[in-house]
């Protein structure tokens, strides 16, 4: 594929639809929707969201929705059921390390196998790509390109190749790692904006031992590591902008995220690419919810409302990204995003935008994160509705930068 350089202007090749419909199909959470979500018990008074079926898929589960019906459908006139999952790299000239690929990977291989495709390091046939941040010709905004191809492993004949095209603030904040401040209230050109000048000169601040997108921002993270049977904040570094953590292989962390705001708060947490709920129960959770003017420890990746896996920097081969994925890159940064929620029977923050103009715009070496020893957190549900996207913090971990 050719290199393309920051936000270049790129026809977006849609296989099924215009880039005005992928805006639409895209809303990763707009206002107005109900969903349940759950209290994480007790003193962390964390939400988790359950999203109802209608709006389970995310933007990128949207679009490689429609990637894995029409590889299924060529597999299939092949005689093969399966499909090795290749790497998924992020082509970019900004200054960010992205953690693209592991997302994408896992959550093509999922629809795949909804299309009747499993995924088989030793089928004939692999899937491999990679994500671009580039501006859509036809809306000028940004957007992650992701393109594809289909190689046989034996030949090197390529059976087809694909493009989507995904929006949305905070889908292209995760997938990028960005850290941005985005004003509810602003008009989608400026938010856009933010969005580009995050990527270019990314502008992270860190106020004592916690990261956030500005100075004045309600919504802050912080990483823990296990001492003991504690758990202690390491201290954030910044180098060209961007948040550093050391972490040693085989510690143990945790991550606080800091609603300082007068709202409850809807957070998206991502690891090396992948969601905190990627090896959960229940497949529909996409979010974690704090009260306001709070706090919550996050130690583990969700595995049921009563337990998680500890977050652990290990090997990468031995990493829940290299289990998962075995051919991704990608590994080393967390990343939060927030956006306001609040009940269903109460009404919105006063800045946030009404329901009817709201949108939700919207590697195999080293160390990666893995699932630690079982830890006990409990859960329990309520419903919530919440709104655009406010902010997004990121955070590289293991090893920092020299000056």
């Amino acid at each position: 594929f050719p290199r393309l350089t920051p936000h270049q202007t790129e026809e977006l090749k849609m296989n099924t639809a215009s880039s005005h419909t992928v805006q639409n199909l895209i809303r990763l959470s707009p206002p107005g929707l109900c969903r349940r979500a759950a209290l994480l018990l007790p003193i962390l008074c964390l939400l988790l969201t359950d999203c109802r079926p209608a709006a389970a898929s995310t933007n990128l589960r949207a679009e490689l929705n429609v990637v894995a019906k029409n590889v299924a459908s060529l597999l299939k006139g092949l005689g093969e059921e399966s499909i090795a999952m290749g790497r998924f790299t992020f082509d970019s000239e900004t200054k960010l390390n992205a953690t693209a690929g592991p997302g994408i990977a896992k959550i093509l291989s999922e629809e795949l196998q909804k299309a009747g495709i499993a995924t088989n390091p030793e089928a004939t046939w692999t899937v491999e790509g990679n994500c671009a941040d580039v501006t859509d010709a036809r809306s000028g905004q940004l957007a992650a390109m992701i393109s594809g191809k289909i190689v046989n492993n034996a030949t090197g004949q390529q059976l087809t190749t694909f493009r989507r095209g995904v929006f949305g603030d905070a889908t292209l904040a995760s997938l990028f790692g960005t850290t941005v401040e985005l004003d509810p209230q602003a008009e989608p050109a400026a938010r856009d904006r933010a969005l580009v000048r995050s990527l270019d000169s990314p502008t992270a601040v860190i106020d004592d031992d916690a990261v956030s997108a500005a100075a004045d921002s309600s919504y802050a993270i912080q990483v823990l590591v296990r001492e003991g049977d504690n758990y202690v904040v390491r201290q954030p570094v910044l180098r060209d902008g961007q948040a550093f953590v050391e972490i040693a292989r085989d510690e143990v962390y945790a991550i606080r995220i800091l609603n300082r705001s007068k709202e409850e708060a809807a957070a998206s947490v991502s690891i090396d690419g992948l969601s905190l709920f990627a090896f959960s129960e229940n497949t529909n959770y996409e979010v974690v919810v704090l009260p306001a003017g709070s706090s919550g420890l996050i130690k583990g990746w969700h595995r049921s409302n009563s337990t998680s896996d500890a977050f652990q920097v290990m090997e990468y081969s031995k990493s829940a990204v290299a289990r998962l994925l075995p051919q991704s890159t990608g590994a080393g940064t967390i990343t939060v995003t927030f956006a306001a929620c609040f009940p269903e029977d109460a009404p919105p923050p006063e800045d946030e935008p009404p329901a009817t103009k709201a949108r939700d715009f919207a590697r195999q070496t080293g160390n990666a994160t893995g699932q630690g020893p079982r830890l006990e957190q409990g859960y329990r549900e309520v419903r919530r509705v919440f709104g655009v996207t406010r902010s997004s913090v990121s955070v590289r971990y293991t090893s920092v930068p020299a000056k």
